[in-house]
């Protein structure tokens, strides 16, 4: 992983051949750097443009930068003729202290009523009794409709970074990766940045050689913000490798956060014009909105729930602590019936009460032992508790623990909700064992060779914790503390 994020994408001081490249100081308005292709656009050679005021270029649009909002990665997009009559898109874009301009020549691809003709099918179709897979299968078939790429994927981020494939379309109606996992070296950090601050990344050829952009200075531009960044020879060999020359991806962002992708591959070049790039990052943007505020009710509904159940438990417990009899029982019971699981211990003092498996009961004084040694949250979630025991026996049948502790003091309650060990099979899109892959000529590890699906079952572990078992569990914490029985103070 550490050496994914050794590559310096923005600073690769290169840009893709399909389009040209300005980049313009903010306070002297001078060209500090252009790539060496502007000709091919403009009718000009580079050294002609290179230090000359924008003022100087008539082909330039001055009117977008005084109409482009000052924020940190806005862009605006304005079309004027070369000199041939051919449409030029004008991409500018607000970077530190400077303007990026990006030019691109119109292709002559779909229509915006075909489009707006998808948009309109896409959200007025939407069913208010439809699952999270509806939503993604969705979304997946309008753009697989509308775009002409080979496939279209639906990515998603989970734990870790680790990502997988959620719901695949394709002209062929072949799924290939649907299901299947992506290790997160895949799309390293420095990667899933530029995908969070930009509205879309664009690779048309991957047989294309990349352009070198010259400056004023020898300075090297920052391409954080710019859609003709050129590409990583590793994930060229990437793509190569996944029979891919031709990609569109697109970040799914939901309630601020870089949720997942949509990942569009072709076996062969494929250039997609401007406009249908846009129009289809609205059609995402519409949709991250349409499922944020799914998962947003979902989560409002499971919260009822959950509310329905602390107040039962709240009620119980206050009963129980009514006549100065803490009632530990009582708790455990109440837990054990919320989470499902195999076994909850409470632990007050020198007491403990146990309601679950009776083989398990053996254990409770090792357990207490790991938690008040290793443990230092308030609610701690854990797949694998024989982590915190020095040498658990070969037999333990315990691994998941959600912790709960009401202080740190010997009066305190402390519970712990038990899982056994489960069988996990994980799918992914090949080996995702970084250990097997060679070193390249640059010093990075080559991507592997085949996606295939690569199956990874363990037992050792229970189940992982979801955010909503933590949070529950918060919550009980908060009942407790608000109980006013006086050992529980």
């Amino acid at each position: 992983m550490e050496q994914c994020e050794l590559e310096k994408l923005h600073l690769s001081g290169q840009i893709q051949s399909f389009g040209a490249f300005l980049r313009i100081d903010q306070s002297t308005n001078l060209v500090t750097h252009v790539s060496k292709n502007i000709s091919q656009f403009c009718d000009v050679p580079f050294e002609d443009v290179l230090g000359k005021s924008i003022r100087e270029l008539p082909w330039f649009p001055l009117g977008a930068l005084s109409d482009l909002p000052d924020v940190l990665g806005s862009r605006l997009l304005d079309i004027k003729n070369n000199r041939a009559g051919e449409p030029l898109y004008f991409r500018v874009i607000r970077a530190d202290n400077a303007i990026n301009v990006e030019i691109e020549l119109q292709e002559r691809s779909a229509s915006t009523s075909r489009y707006s003709h998808q948009d309109a099918i896409s959200y007025r179709s939407l069913q208010g009794d439809w699952t999270e897979q509806d939503y993604f299968n969705y979304l997946t078939t309008v753009i697989n409709q509308y775009l002409p790429f080979n496939r279209v994927m639906l990515y998603r981020f989970e734990k870790s970074w680790i990502g997988e494939v959620v719901a695949e379309a394709s002209k062929d109606n072949r799924t290939l990766y649907q299901g299947l996992k992506f290790p997160a070296s895949d799309i390293p950090a420095i990667a899933r940045r530029l995908y969070f601050l930009n509205p879309s990344r664009i690779i048309p050829s991957t047989n294309s050689e990349a352009v070198d952009i010259v400056s004023l200075e020898e300075s090297v531009p920052d391409l954080t913000y710019s859609d003709l960044r050129s590409v990583s020879p590793v994930h060229i060999e990437y793509l190569s490798n996944m029979q891919v020359q031709a990609s569109l991806s697109i970040p799914v962002i939901v309630s601020g956060e870089l949720w997942g992708l949509i990942a569009c591959h072709h076996p062969t070049s494929l250039k997609v014009d401007v406009t249908q790039r846009n129009e289809t990052e609205r059609l995402v943007t519409s949709f991250s909105s349409s499922l944020g505020a799914f998962i947003a009710g979902e989560r409002l509904k499971w919260l009822r729930i959950a509310e329905a159940d602390i107040s039962r438990l709240s009620l119980a417990l206050t009963e129980a602590y009514a006549d100065d009899d803490a009632r530990l029982d009582i708790v455990a019971e109440s837990i054990k019936t919320m989470f499902r699981c195999k076994g909850v211990a409470v632990f007050q003092d020198e007491r403990v009460e146990f309601c679950g498996l009776s083989s398990w009961r053996e254990y409770l004084d090792l357990l207490k032992y790991a938690v008040d040694k290793h443990l230092l949250g308030n609610v701690t979630d854990i797949t694998d508790i024989r982590e915190y025991i020095a040498q658990p026996p070969a037999n333990f049948p315990i691994r998941g623990a959600l912790v709960i502790r009401q202080s740190f003091e010997r009066s305190g309650i402390t519970i712990m909700i038990l899982r056994q060990p489960e069988v996990i099979t994980n799918n992914w899109a090949g080996n995702p064992d970084k250990s097997l892959l060679k070193e390249g000529d640059n010093g990075l590890i080559k991507p592997r060779s085949s996606f295939k699906k690569w199956s990874e079952t363990s037992g050792d572990e229970s189940a992982p914790w979801s955010k909503l078992d933590v949070l529950m569990a918060k919550k009980i914490r908060a009942v407790i503390l608000g109980l006013r029985h006086p050992t529980l103070r």
